[in-house]
């Protein structure tokens, strides 16, 4: 018989996080439009249900790597998959990303928005 999972974090908890995030987003950015920045695919759920709690001018964009490809473990070398594709120059950008472990994902995403930064 397999066991139910034990739950670590209620809705109602995940629901107050992302409510005082927002309020935090809100009260920080209410006059940048800022850029929410999602990665594919685990970010996408958590950033809809941030987006909905925000009630500013923003902009949403997906980037999506890859260090796996078809296999379970991570090859150690990143891959954009699919960039952005909206202008990033002058705005204030926020990464919702999924799952840091390593940082080597984030890491070559921090990259890769320093130089799309610098283009024209």
């Amino acid at each position: 018989m397999i066991s139910q999972p034990k739950v670590l974090i209620t809705r109602d908890e995940i629901e107050q996080a992302v409510t005082r995030l927002a309020a935090e987003i809100k009260r920080d950015y209410q006059n940048s439009h800022p850029l929410l920045i999602g990665t594919l695919k685990g970010s996408f759920i958590f950033l809809a249900d941030l987006i909905r709690h925000l009630d500013i001018p923003l902009d949403i964009d997906f980037v999506q790597l890859s260090s796996y490809g078809s296999r379970k473990e991570t090859s150690g070398k990143v891959t954009l998959v699919q960039g952005l594709k909206t202008p990033i120059k002058g705005k204030h950008l926020l990464v919702v990303e999924d799952i840091v472990d390593t940082g080597l994902t984030i890491s070559t995403l921090l990259d890769y928005l320093r130089k799309k930064n610098r283009e024209k």
